[in-house]
C-alpha cells in the first residue's frame, strides 16, 4: 500500500514535498535557519494539497507519524505568524493531534 501510495498520480506532491522538506527546508536549515523554516512552511502548503487530492492515503499518517515532534522544533523560534499559518494547516489534516500541534503555538520562554 505504501509503494502503491508514492507513485500514485494523485499523490505525486508528497513526492515533491518530501524532497523540498529534507533538501530545501532541513538541509537549507544548517546555513539559514528562517529561509530552511520557510522552505518547510511551504512543504506542509503542499501536504494541504496531496490531504485534499487523497485524504485516505496512508502518506497522510506516514507524514504525522515522521513529522509532527520534528515540526515542533521547527517551529520553536519562528514567528508567531508562522507557527499560527503551519497550525491552522496541520490542525485541519489531523484533527486529533491537537496535543502536539499545540507546541507548535507555543512561544519559546
Amino acid at each position: 500500500a505504501l509503494l502503491s501510495a508514492f507513485i500514485e498520480q494523485g499523490t505525486a506532491g508528497f513526492r515533491q514535498l518530501w524532497y523540498d522538506y529534507h533538501r530545501g527546508g532541513l538541509d537549507e536549515m544548517a546555513l539559514s535557519v528562517d529561509k530552511g523554516r520557510a522552505k518547510i512552511t511551504d512543504a506542509i502548503q503542499q501536504l494541504q494539497k496531496v490531504y485534499e487530492a487523497a485524504p485516505m492515503s496512508v502518506l497522510i499518517p506516514l507524514f504525522k507519524d515522521a513529522k509532527l515532534d520534528e515540526l515542533v522544533n521547527v517551529y520553536s523560534k519562528a514567528p508567531v505568524s508562522e507557527k499560527e499559518s503551519v497550525y491552522e494547516t496541520l490542525s485541519g489534516i489531523y484533527p486529533t493531534e491537537n496535543t502536539i500541534l499545540e507546541k507548535i503555538r507555543q512561544t519559546e520562554r
